[in-house]
């Protein structure tokens, strides 16, 4: 629109009324204006395309249409109906699409959103007979299935998630879906470095037991292992709450499996965020929350789209990491208090055998296999304890201290969102979270 017909409809807007071409008399007008655009008006009014006082006259109340590539869970819908509104103007029998050409459907970028996807679907039924219509009756490009977030390729406006997902998809293209291949060339390997080490020093035990002449069966005694593992289970059950036994799977699979979170990717996060929120307003976050993985960072961020005043907002993340620190410190101290509770119950253990084996005395020649029986208890208390249950609260330990330094860091860093700050002072306040070698070229 010309910013000379900008001016005469903002007039219209403010003064409520116009003059025909020719006429000096106004003609009053109570009308409500609905305006839609599929340009970004606040980059045409830096660019003097748009006039600003317009847009804010216009911009009452803002309705995000979301594009078809970010509603994909739509387009079994949107087909079915697009399907049954061709095939009865067309007077066609057709029933649906393959489960292939669905499959297509939600890999496509859909540049021409839900008008492109009805002509496909008009195109299909057309030219095709009766039955569902396969991957052979649409065009090539649609076959090739091209990526559904991004249509030319990599881009620097990429968010850290979208670059990701584009990288992921194209290295999965590549290896015609092959999840092990493409893992392998992404360097995408599962944590299992605490497993291997924990069994290295099972084997190692093992190895220098078999080494002197032991035997397994020596050191599997079904009374000793009862009770120093049922009675530790026991004993540190008492000292903890249930809620914190039914964690122990995600607490086991936190030190097993769980991946290291990249503070230089969360920074370049939060800085891309803080510069959009200056370019386009806090709103304008909105869009990125689905792309936050981590949900203290996106509950933070809802706090700021909301306008949660600062103080308000750092006291909210500050609660959020205190509740978070004591469920960690409580699994920590779980597995900490197993390891000082199983030597104790080896002990108890061979003290019992011990009794058991000095009030039988009349074979001798089987009591010194007896005594050493009876110390298998300790063996395994003192086996548990050292290379299962205190490896396992220390990795918890350090896995609970680096994800706090990462809600510190975003904590700051959102709160310097709010703030306003330089997306440069941001980023330079958030390098101070990570040790200088970490930084890098970053700096």
């Amino acid at each position: 629109m010309p910013l000379g017909l900008q001016a005469k409809l903002l007039r219209v807007l403010q003064e409520r009324e116009f003059e025909r071409i020719g006429s000096g008399t106004s003609i009053e007008v109570d009308v409500r204006i609905i305006a839609t655009s599929n340009r970004n008006l606040k980059e045409a009014i830096q660019e003097k395309k748009f006039r600003e006082d317009l847009y804010y006259r216009l911009n009452v109340i803002p309705i995000h249409i979301v594009p078809l590539r970010e509603r994909l869970e739509d387009i079994p819908l949107l087909v079915n109906h697009f399907i049954e509104k061709s095939s009865r103007e067309n007077h066609k029998n057709i029933q649906s699409v393959d489960e292939n050409v669905l499959k297509l459907f939600m890999r496509y970028h859909w540049p021409g959103n839900i008008r492109e996807l009805e002509n496909y679907i008009e195109r299909a039924v057309v030219t095709s007979s009766e039955g569902n219509l396969g991957i052979s009756d649409f065009p090539k490009e649609l076959a090739l299935g091209r990526l559904a977030d991004k249509t030319a390729g990599f881009s620097q406006d990429m968010t850290l998630a979208e670059g990701e997902k584009y990288l992921i998809l194209k290295t999965l293209e590549k290896f015609q879906g092959n999840k092990t291949k493409a893992a392998e060339a992404l360097n995408i390997t599962p944590r299992i470095a605490t497993i291997c080490c924990l069994l290295l020093g099972i084997v190692a035990v093992l190895v220098s037991f078999f080494m002197e002449g032991g035997r397994l069966g020596a050191i599997v005694q079904l009374p000793a292992m009862v009770i120093v593992i049922v009675g530790t289970i026991g004993a540190s059950v008492v000292t903890t709450s249930i809620r914190t036994i039914w964690n122990i799977p995600n607490l086991l699979k936190l030190a097993f499996f769980s991946r290291s979170t990249d503070p230089l990717q969360t920074i370049d996060m939060i800085v891309k965020m803080s510069e959009k929120a200056r370019r386009e307003g806090i709103l304008g976050l909105e869009n990125d929350l689905r792309y936050v993985r981590n949900p203290f960072f996106k509950k933070a961020i809802q706090l700021v789209i909301d306008g949660t005043e600062i103080t308000a907002l750092k006291t909210i993340l500050e609660t959020e990491i205190a509740y978070i620190e004591d469920r960690h410190k409580r699994g920590i101290l779980f597995f900490q208090k197993m390891g000082g509770f199983s030597p104790t119950l080896g002990i108890m253990g061979t003290v019992l055998g011990l009794i058991h084996t000095l009030s039988n005395t009349s074979n001798a020649d089987r009591m010194a296999e007896a005594i050493a029986g009876a110390f298998i208890a300790t063996l395994w208390g003192v086996a548990l304890a050292n290379l299962c249950y205190l490896p396992l609260s220390d990795k918890l330990r350090l896995r609970h201290e680096e994800e706090l330094a990462i809600l510190d860091l975003v904590m700051e860093g959102v709160i310097s969102i709010q703030s306003g700050d330089n997306p440069r002072v941001v980023k330079t306040k958030l390098l101070s979270f990570i040790a200088p070698r970490m930084r890098g070229a970053e700096e």
